[in-house]
């Protein structure tokens, strides 16, 4: 048996309790955000601690979109690592899936502008918020970026990778969270169910 908390705020409220990454993130006020993590029957952090919950959080980081640690980004069921990806998004209606074609696009052109620079003065090709985002190391999200997220994917999940959650844990953010709490419910096994928690106090730490 494992229990899924989910502590939910407006982004004006949930940046004060979260990484100092999520409280750059430039978002609006009244922006809706969670922290999803996991406990199980024995008191234990991490949805590492029962098979079910393992496969629960697994199943949800394969129908994503995923940023491993070296930056790359990973189409939905590329992700094999035994770690959390650092960023994961689900695609809305293909639109996400888009941004991620003109990345590869970018990437392509980059490495024909490295060859074909050696003979000629070339135009560097034209760069877009997804791809500074990837190749400047994930370091910050600009405003387009952001606005381009909320818009093109279900939900935009950041790993708690620190541990204080227990392994697993991540912060999400949607302009549908209502939907995606939803979902999250429906897909949960038998041997789990979820809990909201009103005040971040209420979620259980490391």
């Amino acid at each position: 048996m494992f229990e899924v908390i989910c502590y939910r705020a407006k982004f004006e409220l949930f940046s004060k309790a979260s990484s100092s990454w999520v409280a750059g993130l430039p978002a609006d006020h009244d922006d809706d955000f969670a922290l999803i993590c996991a406990i199980n029957q024995d008191g234990t952090l991490g949805f590492d601690r029962t098979p079910s919950a393992k496969e629960f959080v697994s199943a949800l980081i394969a129908s994503c979109y995923c940023v491993d640690i070296s930056g790359a980004l990973l189409a939905p069921g590329g992700f094999r690592g035994q770690y959390m990806p650092s960023i994961f998004f689900k695609d809305r209606n293909g639109c996400f899936d888009r941004m991620a074609m003109e990345h590869e696009r970018y990437l392509l052109e980059l490495k024909k502008h490295a060859f074909l620079s050696r003979y000629k003065s070339l135009q560097s090709p034209c760069s877009n918020p997804l791809s500074d985002f990837l190749l400047g190391g994930g370091r910050s999200v600009s405003k387009s970026l952001y606005v381009a997220l909320m818009e093109s994917c279900e939900f935009f999940c950041m790993s708690k990778l620190s541990g204080e959650y227990g392994w697993g844990a991540f912060d999400v953010t949607s302009s549908n969270m209502a939907g995606f709490l939803l979902d999250l419910e429906n897909n949960i096994p038998a041997e789990g169910h979820i809990t909201l928690k009103a005040n971040i106090q209420e979620v259980p730490c490391w």
